[in-house]
Order: C-alpha cells, then sequence, then structure tokens
C-alpha cells in the first residue's frame, strides 16, 4: 500500500512540474509574441508598410477564414493521437 501511495505521489509531483514548465514556456512565448508584435507596429509607423510579421500573420489569418474544417480536423486528430498514447507505470 506504501509503495502505491508513494508512485502516486511521484506521478503527481511529476504532472506538476510539467504543468510549471507548460506556464513557464507559454509565458516566453507569450513574450516574444508581444515583441514581435510591437517592433512590427514601429515599422509600419516608420515606413508607412507591413514587415513579414505582419504580412504573415494576415495570410494566416486569412488562410483560417478560407479553410476554417482544415483546423478543426488537424484539432481533432491531434486530440486523438495524446488520448491513444501509452503511459507506462
Amino acid at each position: 500500500m506504501e509503495h502505491s501511495k508513494a508512485g502516486v505521489e511521484a506521478q503527481m509531483q511529476t504532472q506538476t512540474e510539467k504543468e510549471k514548465e507548460n506556464q513557464r514556456i507559454f509565458t516566453i512565448l507569450e513574450n516574444l509574441k508581444q515583441k514581435y508584435e510591437q517592433e512590427s507596429e514601429e515599422h509600419f509607423e516608420a515606413y508607412g508598410e507591413l514587415d513579414m510579421y505582419a504580412i504573415a500573420k494576415l495570410e494566416r489569418e486569412q488562410h483560417e477564414r478560407d479553410y476554417p474544417d482544415i483546423e478543426s480536423e488537424e484539432e481533432k486528430e491531434d486530440d486523438s493521437d495524446s488520448d491513444s498514447e501509452y503511459v507506462p507505470n
């Protein structure tokens, strides 16, 4: 009984560590996105033209509007893939 309790606690600790790491990565990426947004805005104000970041963002938004079903199908595939992963004890 003690062995299984320790295993559950270790698994919970590992899950908590993964969640913290995911949050740390999310924060880093969000900060990077804000930096690129700011630089893109400054480029537009200085030169009156879109930079490559703004162009790529607009193209992605247009693609998502034109092909909404493709995005949702890919998300469904990703969800089903993660559900079927083998997790050893």
